[in-house]
């Protein structure tokens, strides 16, 4: 697997500058920047110099100089240390999910894909992060470096590097430990692509759904039976992977994320005859998604401009959200009318085509890398395109039809995140 994350990666670099048409309206404020590095590595203290540069340089970001036990927060904080647990100790507090949290940490040695991957998670949690870095030395050679990244949606990406060599006679120090240039070249590129970018959250609710869409209909029931069938697939895994993780870990992801926090995915599909379609909602179980306003939602409309998604649910679910890739499906079906159902799984899958880059969940720039990923495929109303290091988007005449295209490769298909 990391072989493959790794390939995609390096065709991604080489398409990194190739420009994405956007329809949204952009906003240029500057983001202001916060780095910890409580670390006694001189290798990773070279890391901190040279994002500490870089940010300082970047007219794109204000670096903070704030004392160690400031509680002032930043909209990107950088945690650079040994021990990833040490986030927990800082004052690192993520206000909103525009936020960005990236923790860079010293590898066990000779840990596996998916010990890295509960690691990451286990110290994620305690800080909400959007990132988690494992540094390690591999091979003979100790000045070779693996960088394992590991993100909120279960993907790995592993870039590998090597680390400035100290002149003879020179001690080590922070600008003789780090990285070489060309390795930090592309984390700075990853941290910006990451970090830079403009969510789309906001969602406007009304309890006055039609009355004859209240109790569901044949497109829902439909969507309920696919999002049953995914999950005798394993293919709506949970939202980290529990297996490994502490009960201390496991108590804070029910509690900071809520206990209908329960599986990675979205489906979407048209309402026939009507202007808008079907959504689930957030942060509920795909596997049983039971509840019309709560577990699948009815979008009336997104508005672009106000980078807001409009819902309608039945009186009483004043308090429901949509998918955080709502946006997303929004913008396909408009520029696709043939496309009648869309799934979406945190998965891998081997011989389609994939995205530029990796981008967080419900951004502007995630939403324009898809819609251009689409225009790539052989015939965008019918297939299954790969989300680079993220996961799967499967579209369809309806969701029998997407459902299908799934099936038929179900064998190849492996779940995001599991060694």
């Amino acid at each position: 697997m990391l072989a493959r994350f790794r390939e995609r990666n390096e065709a991604a670099v080489i398409r990194q500058h190739r420009v994405i048409r956007s329809e949204f309206p952009r906003f240029d404020d500057m983001k202001t920047v916060r780095l910890f590095a409580p670390s006694s590595s001189p290798m990773l203290q070279g890391f901190a110099s040279e994002l500490r540069w870089r940010f300082a340089e970047s007219d794109r970001y204000e670096l903070l100089d704030l004392p160690a036990d400031s509680l002032e927060q930043a909209d990107v904080t950088l945690a650079v240390m040994d021990d990833p647990m040490v986030a927990s100790r800082l004052p690192i507090v993520r206000r909103s999910y525009q936020d960005f949290i990236g923790l860079i940490y010293i590898g066990e040695p000779g840990s596996g894909e998916g010990a890295k991957v509960v690691r990451a998670y286990e110290a994620g949690l305690t800080v909400m992060a959007n990132l988690a870095i494992d540094v390690e030395g591999t091979g003979d050679d100790s000045n070779e470096l693996l960088l394992t990244l590991v993100t909120p949606e279960r993907g790995i990406e592993t870039v590998v590097g090597t680390k400035r060599v100290a002149a003879e006679g020179e001690p080590d120090s922070d600008s003789s430990c780090g990285p070489t240039a060309e390795l930090f070249d592309e984390l700075f590129l990853t941290l910006v692509r990451r970090s830079d970018v403009t969510y789309i959250d906001d969602n406007v609710v009304s309890t006055d759904l039609a009355a004859d869409l209240c109790a569901g209909t044949a497109v829902t029931a439909s969507i309920q039976d696919v999002a049953r069938r995914l999950d005798g697939l394993d293919l709506v895994p949970p939202a980290v992977p529990l297996d490994g993780l502490s009960g201390r870990a496991r108590r804070r992801y029910f509690k900071v994320l809520g206990l209908r926090q329960i599986s990675y995915g979205n489906m979407s599909a048209r309402e026939p005859g009507r202007t808008g379609f079907w959504m689930t909602g957030r942060g509920v179980d795909k596997a049983a998604l039971d509840v019309i306003g709560r577990d699948l939602v009815y979008i009336d409309r997104f508005d672009r401009d106000e980078r807001a998604v409009y819902l309608r649910v039945p009186s009483g679910y004043d308090e429901a959200r949509s998918s955080i890739d709502t946006s997303i499906h929004a913008v396909i079906y408009d520029a696709y009318p043939k496309i009648g159902s869309m799934i979406h799984i945190h998965a891998e899958l081997d011989d389609i085509v994939y995205t530029d880059n990796h981008y967080p969940c419900g951004t502007v720039e995630l939403c324009d890398s898809i819609v251009d990923g689409l225009s790539r495929t052989e015939d965008p109303d019918r297939t299954i395109l790969g989300l680079t290091n993220h996961g799967l988007l499967i579209t369809g005449a309806d969701t029998e039809d997407a459902w299908s295209l799934v099936y038929a490769r179900h064998a190849a298909i492996a779940p995001a995140g599991v060694a």
